[in-house]
């Protein structure tokens, strides 16, 4: 063998042990118009399966065509980015609204914190280098959550300012998708000129959110204008969902947002305000603690239980049945879960629809549907044990709501002559009466009792 102190390799070929690897970055096919004014384009390489450590390699330019040179036949993490910043050359540095020195921390640069987030794209897969024998082209998606912001009445000033404050900042990592939340609120001022018409986008917010999850957050304060700051609470973001914020944002003492996530970039959410247990709900799917009930949409029961996500838990009916019997009795339906009246009453009703029974042979469920029917929801159903056991615990809170709407209060039986029948069937003689606040005993089903039924939502 021999060795040579002079090299000799020719321009623009490929050096020794290295594969060369050409990216062309595309964004994701726009719902609502072609991306535009995206000027900054970022690859990190990390070699193995992780993006963790040091870039074996970095590129960042003005296009979408980015070239970087790989060992050959090595896994790579790829790390991409692009945004509307500048671009690093020879004599500026990497700038922007975000901070992408790192794309496994990616922030708001210092003194961006007060403007309105601006859209990102990123995407983190890994190949391997061998794949590289012609051009590749990654398709990136959004990477933060779209915040739109929906005055439903409209503004006739011509000249409005909005300021939003978050309950915190946030670091992405686009190796993993997940954000850290930074300690410290952080307020987005946007100013809005000429007039807003009624249920118009008047202003557009981007915040860091994590991917194939919510990030929960609180709206600390919205302020327009001079107007006194509202808060709310709890609203989850998540990359590459679009949370819509709609309400009266110019209300002079009234303040009410409805605030849902659309814009199909990967999918739809809804979000709701926290509910509380004595809240009305409504026909719609709504609730509210005072009555807003409206022809169109009325109260059709008053929530009794919520869970720990605060947007979804049990109703109760306003009314309820009295000296219904259960069913035909020497009958078996086989509805006998202990956890969920729902499961029972659709049993019931799949049941009399394959068999010789109308459901006026069955009382209680019968009264079932005809609320269903009344309220146009399906969701009504006959409670088990532990159900009411939960409704009882209530009534305090519940029954003044309920007696407002001229509804029947919820009593809590004190033996088998005032007791609440429940959906489970013990054979075809008996089902389960509930003769206390949270105990139950079984009885003949031919006997006439009392029914409340509930509805999840």
């Amino acid at each position: 063998m021999a060795s040579c102190s002079q090299s000799d390799e020719m321009p623009g070929q490929p050096q020794e042990g290295v594969q060369t690897a050409t990216f062309t970055i595309r964004t994701p096919a726009a719902t609502r118009g072609a991306v535009t004014g995206l000027s900054r384009y970022i690859v990190e390489a990390y070699e193995g399966s992780t993006a963790t450590g040091t870039p074996a390699a970095r590129v960042e330019a003005a296009t979408g065509t980015l070239t970087l040179g790989l060992k050959k036949n090595t896994e790579y993490t790829f790390l991409f980015w692009a945004d509307k910043g500048t671009a690093k050359t020879e004599s500026a540095a990497s700038s922007g609204y975000w901070n992408t020195n790192d794309l496994k921390a990616v922030t708001i640069t210092s003194g961006n914190e007060s403007i309105g987030g601006q859209t990102a794209y990123c995407l983190a897969q890994t190949f391997n280098s061998a794949d590289f024998e012609a051009n590749k082209a990654v398709t990136l998606k959004n990477a933060t959550a779209q915040v739109c912001f929906i005055e439903t009445k409209g503004l006739s000033a011509a000249k409005n300012e909005l300021q939003v404050t978050y309950s915190a900042g946030g670091t992405l990592n686009v190796g993993t998708g997940s954000v850290t939340d930074m300690v410290g609120a952080i307020t987005h001022t946007f100013t809005i000129t000429g007039q807003v018409s009624a249920n118009a986008t008047f202003a557009i917010d981007y915040i860091l959110a994590p991917k194939g999850e919510d990030r929960v957050l609180n709206l600390m304060t919205i302020q327009l204008n001079t107007e006194d700051p509202k808060p709310i609470t709890n609203v989850p973001f998540r990359q590459c969902f679009s949370t819509h914020i709609k309400g009266e944002y110019s209300s002079l003492g009234r303040f009410t947002f409805t605030v849902t996530a659309d814009d199909g970039w990967e999918g739809t959410k809804d979000w709701k305000e926290t509910a509380k247990v004595g809240d009305y709900y409504y026909k719609d799917g709504t609730w509210s603690t005072e009555n807003k009930a409206t022809v169109g949409n009325p109260i059709i029961g008053v929530i009794f239980k919520v869970n720990d996500d605060g947007t979804t838990g049990k109703v109760v009916s306003p009314t309820e049945g009295t000296n219904l019997n259960w069913g035909p009795i020497n009958v078996e339906t086989q509805a006998t879960s202990s956890t969920s009246g729902k499961e029972n009453t659709d049993k019931v009703f799949a049941f009399i629809a394959n068999q010789s029974y109308n459901l006026s042979d069955y009382p209680i469920f019968n009264a079932c549907q005809e609320l269903r029917t009344s309220t146009g929801n399906n969701g009504w159903c006959v409670p088990v044990m532990e159900e009411y056991a939960a409704l009882f615990k209530t009534v305090s809170t519940i029954n003044g709501k309920i007696t407002a709407i001229s509804g029947t209060e919820v009593i809590a039986p004190t033996g088998e002559s005032d007791g609440y029948w429940t959906s489970k069937e013990i054979e075809k003689l008996a089902a389960y009466l509930m003769n206390s606040g949270s105990g139950s005993n079984g009885i003949n089903k031919a006997n006439g009792r009392r029914v409340r039924f509930i509805l999840d939502f």
